[in-house]
């Protein structure tokens, strides 16, 4: 194993968090993205960027939800969802965590107390979650700095962590479920349809302005996922057009 989850999320969070000091020096909002990982591999394999006249509510769900799939027509083993946002403290006798269990919507970013933040969400295959909170103020000169770093560990299968789960948690797993999804509506997930999946998707994705990077092991890594012996010269070829030339270094 090259890949860990916590690896994941820290290479997200060194990524991100210099990223974002880049974008806000120039003015510009920072997109929100999806990376994917496998664990046989030590860089990440894909990033999606989400157009930011997309991440309004509802759309952003949608929008993630639609680069999230992405992975599971790849086959891996994690993702990290990086995104610009606000968060507010829920402490044990809290008015929001009362508001919460009443059924109330609780939006940070209308909280006067909510803390602006870098959050990286790092989701594996079999459900563990790593949630990274990254708070940033500004200084004197209205220059960003980051102040502190909290990390929450749990399982999406353990009950117990499900009071407050949000739906990013839940959409997180159409990076893996593909198969299973394909399966229940008696549509095939073979090579050639996991291919042709994964180049429509892509290209529908691409016409609404979201951008790809992706690392040279992508092109091998899901060869080797769709089973050389399923892989025709014209679906190999087709596989070199989209991932010969790696454009990034994942991020």
């Amino acid at each position: 194993m090259k890949m860990t989850i916590q690896k994941a999320v820290e290479f997200a969070r060194d990524e991100n968090l210099g990223y974002k000091k880049h974008m806000d020096e120039h003015g510009v909002s920072m997109p929100s993205s999806v990376t994917f990982y496998s664990k046989e591999i030590d860089i990440p394999l894909m990033n999606v960027q989400i157009p930011p006249d997309l991440m309004e509510a509802p759309m952003k769900q949608i929008a993630h939800g639609s680069a999230l799939a992405l992975g599971s027509f790849i086959g891996i083993d994690y993702v990290t969802i990086c995104t610009d946002t606000f968060v507010s403290k829920v402490d044990a006798n809290d008015e929001n965590k009362q508001k919460l269990k009443e059924g109330k919507n609780v939006r940070p970013s209308e909280d006067v107390e909510a803390q602006e933040a870098i959050m990286i969400l790092g989701v594996s295959k079999e459900g563990k979650v790593i949630n990274n909170i990254n708070m940033y103020g500004r200084d004197d000169l209205g220059n960003m700095f980051f102040k502190e770093q909290h990390t929450v560990e749990h399982d999406l299968n353990d009950d117990k962590d499900n009071e407050f789960r949000s739906w990013m948690l839940d959409f997180s797993m159409s990076a893996f479920n593909g198969e299973e999804q394909f399966k229940k509506m008696d549509v095939d997930f073979d090579a050639e349809s996991r291919l042709a999946l994964l180049m429509g998707g892509m290209t529908s994705l691409a016409e609404m302005d979201y951008m790809f990077a992706f690392t040279e092991p992508l092109k091998d890594y899901f060869i080797n996922q769709l089973g050389e012996e399923n892989v025709t010269d014209e679906m190999r070829n087709l596989i070199e057009e989209i991932f010969g030339t790696p454009t990034e270094d994942g991020e």
